[in-house]
């Protein structure tokens, strides 16, 4: 049954190490959740900076294109075109470097809508037909480039030399007459570029576009931003940026800064997101990992205080234990032997008995001897001293000498020893005196234990045997009551005493214990058997001592 005071001791150590971890694992998950919150909410913050920072980028970009476009000649957008010396006298046709696909890195396809509605791009690989206008609202709306301000435009300069046409060219009142083939001295009206949003290759696209007129004819003239080389921003990297027509609202979106067409920036915050979520999960282990390490270690320390009180406690019993009961076993023989001294020293009793008072003062000291030697001998085992002489012998022979100095005590208190010795056996390596308090402890015990048994005959056996090698044994068996089996173990340890010590049977409870040491220390053992019809037999084994090579 546990103690009071243990049970106090697991309550507390239970509380010494709960309330602590609680504490240590909520501080632990809220500060834990307030920097995930931290990290995701810097990973959006740095994607929403760069969304900005991108966008107004961007814009000076596109103005840097918008002036260099802005500076190129109308005529490049024409595969050829003529160039005149001295005043347009000789013609000289020219190649447009647009043709040839010299175009600007951040220019996808240059193209140009004529008087009739038709796109073409100076650069003959590439195709500009499905080229639309107005992605945003699905509206195609390139005839407006074409038709738009006409009348209101500005009409060339009158100093202007006009080129005159190819002889070639039809009249430009006929529908289906050629375009002419401009000059580059040709007088023209070059409106600014103007940012729009269309769609090319299936996909949205952001477009420059400019009118001209020149002939009396409206041309208009663009190009289409690349993307893709536009969003090359190497301080951007790691943040996937998207260029979309509309105005973004999201978190991670920023508008660019342009006139005459609404597209944004879009940064997708998806990978600092990870990488914050990531961190944060190996944050989480790492606390998980140090919280149950750190709890794993309290718990333990809570057993060990549980351990050590419980240890405390039981050391603290078993010498309130040993005091009363090395009282009364003190008490006992001593008031014997002062009784029986007395009768002899006043001549007290009956004179024809003073052979039994010795004999009785005798037995008393005996007892106080036996109780004395455990007492030893134990201290010795307890405090790590004990040292046995080994040497070589034959058990028989030292057995049958113990016997020979208990067996009157034994038959003194009307028990009776039955000896069976084997012949020969086997040399073992032991210590007399130690196998004699083997001895002597073993039949007080079977004494002891059978004295209210019908047969008080205490058999004693030495012979060799087996046990996992080659042995000598000596049992010592009772018929008394036997020994619970919950109890074989215990009855080994110090001031441990059986269930049937209630009937009467005194002792500190050390015998046992001091046989268990004993046998170890002589390389054996002790165990507990209960024979079939009753009692209990107790068999020490030394093991055989190894020939020598001239046996």
């Amino acid at each position: 049954m546990r103690r009071p005071h243990s049970r106090w001791a697991v309550l507390l150590a239970g509380v010494a190490v709960l309330v602590p971890c609680g504490a240590w694992y909520l501080l632990g998950t809220r500060q834990l959740e307030r920097e995930t919150h931290q990290l995701l909410e810097n990973a959006r913050r740095d994607a929403t900076s760069a969304a900005h920072r991108t966008a107004s980028h961007l814009a000076v970009r596109l103005e840097e294109l918008d002036d260099h476009e802005s500076n190129r000649p109308f005529v490049h957008y024409w595969p050829d075109y003529l160039a005149y010396a001295q005043s347009c006298s000789t013609p000289k046709p020219r190649r447009s470097p647009l043709a040839r696909g010299k175009r600007h890195k951040l220019v996808a396809a240059y193209f140009q809508i004529d008087p009739r509605g038709r796109v073409s791009s100076p650069d003959s690989a590439i195709d500009v037909s499905a080229l639309t206008f107005d992605h945003a609202d699905g509206e195609d709306r390139r005839r407006e480039f074409r038709d738009r301000d006409l009348v209101a435009t500005s009409p060339p300069p009158a100093t202007a030399a006009v080129a005159p046409r190819p002889a070639s060219v039809r009249p430009a009142e006929s529908p289906d007459k050629p375009l002419v083939v401009p000059c580059a001295d040709q007088p023209a009206q070059v409106l600014q570029f103007r940012w729009q949003t269309g769609a090319w290759r299936g996909e949205p696209a952001l477009l420059a576009v400019r009118q001209v007129i020149t002939g009396g004819e409206a041309f208009a003239q663009g190009f289409v931003v690349d993307k893709i080389a536009l969003l090359h921003l190497p301080h951007e990297r790691g943040l996937p940026t998207t260029l979309r027509p509309g105005d973004g609202r999201g978190e991670t979106e920023a508008r660019i800064p342009i006139l005459g067409a609404t597209w944004h920036v879009f940064v997708d915050p998806g990978p600092r997101l990870d990488r914050a979520t990531a961190r944060a999960s190996m944050l989480w282990g790492q606390f998980h990992n140090s919280f149950f390490a750190g709890a794993l270690g309290a718990a333990l320390a809570g057993i060990f205080l549980v351990v050590l009180i419980r240890r405390s406690e039981q050391l603290a019993a078993d010498r309130s234990r040993f005091a009363a009961a090395a009282a009364h076993e003190l008490r006992t023989p001593l008031a014997g032997i002062r009784l029986h001294g007395e009768m002899l020293g006043l001549s007290l009793g009956n004179p024809r008995r003073v052979t039994e008072y010795a004999d009785r003062i005798t037995d008393e000291a005996e007892r106080l001897t036996r109780l004395v030697a455990n007492v030893f001998n134990y201290t010795q085992v307890d405090q790590k001293r004990l040292r046995l002489a080994l040497r070589q012998g034959d058990l028989g022979e030292v057995v049958r000498h113990a016997l020979t100095l208990v067996e009157p005590i034994i038959e003194r208190a009307g028990a009776s020893l039955r000896v069976t010795i084997a012949e020969p056996l086997p040399t073992v390596r032991l210590d007399a005196d130690a196998v004699h308090q083997m001895v002597r402890n073993l039949v007080d015990n079977a004494e002891k234990y059978a004295r209210n048994a019908s047969d008080r005959t205490i058999q004693i056996d030495v012979k060799a045997g087996f046990r996992g090698g080659e042995v000598v044994t000596l049992t010592v068996r009772d018929r008394g009551p036997g020994v619970d089996l919950d109890d074989h173990e215990r009855i080994f340890q110090p001031f441990s005493r059986s269930a049937r010590d209630d009937r009467g049977a005194g002792g500190l409870g050390l015998g046992l214990a001091v046989v268990r040491t004993l046998a170890n220390a002589h390389g054996g053992g002790v165990t507990l058997e209960t024979p079939p019809d009753g009692g209990a037999a107790f068999v020490v084994w030394f093991p055989v001592a190894e020939r020598s090579a001239a046996s």
